[in-house]
């Protein structure tokens, strides 16, 4: 993996890392190693990000140095481009309750990033094909989550890729993040993973879930909003409980600033989901060209545990003896 450093007049040349470690989707950051003999001041010095040529999505900010002199080492750390999307903010327009959108994806994507990157990140002149009917964002999310959000309604995910800057007649064009909308792939239909693959999974069938949540919102005492969700065996969530006695586990949701009982009841089933029961596999995958918000299958052969779930994380090491991982997680 070549990993290119990139200053404002261009590019400066290949990084030689002692050691990388790149999170995207959880934590979106990175942490570059150098070994203190290799470290080369005044080439990083001018570097303002960085790529992996030919990764599409692994690169990221540089905006922190350290070093040590008890380990002899210089550690580059900053976002990946969607930590970079955390630190913005969609806000409704001025007057508005909710910022509230509706169009082709792609044309929504460049309303939204605008110029809050300058022209750092683009978004291009085409049709993404995704339509996007009336689409309500949160008040006050981070722009990473909006649009995630938003084009899960649709079946769709981002695609977020480093376009390396070139030049023409000896004009210099910089280098963009490129953003767009695109389906989610199913790999689950022609491809399912198990241990006879040698593939490392963890398995988890977490039966310990809320299934009835009763939901908070404005008012006191006895005036006091209330709404009673269950989630049923299959983790299907509506107003009706299924599940009775022993195996009832109930939980409060306080929501205390909700604006209306459509709000609170929105809130609550968000809510009961990251609480119900749930099954996850954790699938160590090296040779698939997925990204995070493709689905994926698998079975763990011990317990019987099968399932088809999203990529969420996408985990790029490089050790210090040069060996190159690329773990596509799934699941908590």
């Amino acid at each position: 993996m070549e990993l290119i450093a990139v200053g404002a007049d261009g590019e400066l040349g290949t990084l030689n890392v002692r050691a990388l470690d790149v999170d995207i989707g959880k934590t979106n950051d990175f942490e570059l190693t150098f070994s203190a003999s290799d470290w080369g001041s005044d080439f990083l010095a001018q570097a303002d990000h960085w790529y992996a040529y030919g990764y599409a999505e692994i690169g990221g900010r540089i905006l922190s140095i350290q070093s040590s002199t008890a380990t002899k080492q210089v550690k580059l750390t900053g976002p990946t481009w969607r930590g970079m999307m955390e630190k913005k903010v969609i806000e409704p327009d001025a007057g508005m309750d909710y910022k509230i959108v509706s169009g082709d994806a792609n044309d929504i994507l460049r309303e939204i990033i605008g110029q809050r990157f300058g022209s750092f990140f683009q978004v291009p002149n085409t049709k993404s094909g995704v339509t996007i009917k009336s689409y309500q964002f949160k008040r006050y999310c981070t722009l990473l989550d909006g649009l995630v959000e938003m084009l899960y309604t649709q079946n769709a995910k981002l695609e977020i890729q480093y376009t390396p800057g070139y030049y023409d007649s000896g004009v210099y064009t910089a280098g963009c993040v490129s953003v767009r909308a695109v389906p989610i792939i199913d790999y689950s239909d022609t491809i399912e993973y198990s241990q006879d693959g040698k593939i490392d999974f963890t398995a988890k069938d977490y039966r310990a879930g809320v299934n009835h949540l009763i939901c908070l919102g404005t008012g006191e005492l006895a005036e006091r909003q209330v709404i009673h969700l269950y989630a049923d065996t299959s983790g299907t969530i509506s107003k009706t409980q299924t599940i009775f006695g022993v195996d009832e586990v109930a939980a409060v949701y306080d929501y205390s600033s909700a604006e209306s009982l459509e709000e609170l009841e929105k809130g609550g089933i968000q809510r009961l989901r990251e609480l119900s029961n749930y099954k996850s596999l954790k699938i160590g995958l090296n040779e698939i060209d997925a990204q995070i918000g493709d689905i994926v299958g698998g079975e763990e052969q011990i317990t019987g545990i099968s399932m088809k779930t999203q990529i969420t994380n996408i985990i790029v090491k490089i050790d210090t003896k040069g060996k190159l991982t690329i773990t596509h997680k799934v699941g908590d």
